[in-house]
């Protein structure tokens, strides 16, 4: 098996809404909080 599906690692659009993120505007700001949480998330699951 892929280690990172072993280790949960993988996101989905269902975690962070890629018009946040894909679309320039006010709502990147949000967007980058968003991948912000993601990687703190990933961060916890490494140490």
């Amino acid at each position: 098996m892929i280690p990172a599906i072993q280790n949960g690692m993988i996101f989905f659009e269902a975690d962070l809404d890629p018009d946040l993120i894909q679309r320039a505007g006010p709502r990147v700001i949000e967007g980058l909080h968003g991948l912000s949480m993601l990687y703190d998330q990933w961060r916890e699951k490494v140490r």
